[in-house]
């Protein structure tokens, strides 16, 4: 009696679909479990962030405010403050008063950094991918003038044990303008888990490289944002 090949490979392929499909949502999360591996073991100088963050919308625009804790190598406060809206069905616009205020030795630092910025984001199948152009201007006792931190960023939601949660994986270059250099970069991998429509949390991991310094920065964030 002949075999039916055919109906096997089908039967067999169709098994296999839906764990093809979990490993490619996945595969965010297990890229993040790759790097964070091996880079938490060389640690130069260790952060620790958590923020809360609070939004409102209005009629034409969108505020937000947001307020955090730096500790272990760095400690001090964080505070930004800004306006965010639509231009397009891809393009929003965003602007901001960023204070990083910390302490070193028995030196308080106040950043004081001016932002403006215009995101573009595109969906292509479940990914979702965006680019983020930025403009400061900073001022503080550490350096001052304007810097290019553009941002890149890959997302993909899915649902995980009946959760929504989104895994993202960001880069963030910070050009100098004023020394026409690359002076730090920042990789953040993390995940966002929608609790409601007005509550999410995101956990992430930070690795910051300074260029000139060649030294690394890194640690954990966690963020808790409330929608208004």
């Amino acid at each position: 009696m002949p075999l039916n090949l055919n109906r096997n490979t089908r039967t067999n392929a169709q098994k296999a679909a839906p764990y093809n499909a979990a490993a490619l949502r996945l595969s965010p999360l297990l890229f993040a479990l790759l790097y964070t591996g091996p880079v938490s073991a060389n640690n130069d100088v260790p952060i620790s962030m958590s923020t809360l963050a609070v939004s409102k919308r209005l009629p034409h625009v969108s505020i937000y405010a947001v307020g955090g804790d730096i500790s272990k190598a760095v400690e001090g406060k964080l505070v930004v403050l800004g306006l965010t809206g639509k231009l397009k069905d891809q393009w929003r616009w965003q602007t901001e008063y960023l204070g990083l205020f910390t302490q070193r030795g028995t030196q308080d630092i106040h950043d004081n950094r001016a932002r403006i910025a215009a995101t573009y984001s595109h969906t292509l199948e479940d990914w979702r991918l965006s680019v983020r152009p930025l403009i400061e201007y900073r001022n503080s006792e550490v350096l001052n003038g304007f810097r290019f931190r553009p941002k890149f960023e890959v997302s993909r939601p899915l649902t995980l044990l009946s959760q929504k949660i989104t895994p993202a994986i960001k880069l963030t270059p910070s050009y100098e303008l004023k020394s026409e250099l690359i002076t730090f970069s920042f990789l953040t991998i993390g995940t966002k888990w929608s609790i409601s429509p007005q509550v999410e949390i995101t956990g992430s991991y930070i690795r910051g490289i300074s260029h000139q310094r060649n030294t690394d920065t890194e640690g954990p964030s966690v963020s808790l944002s409330v929608r208004l």
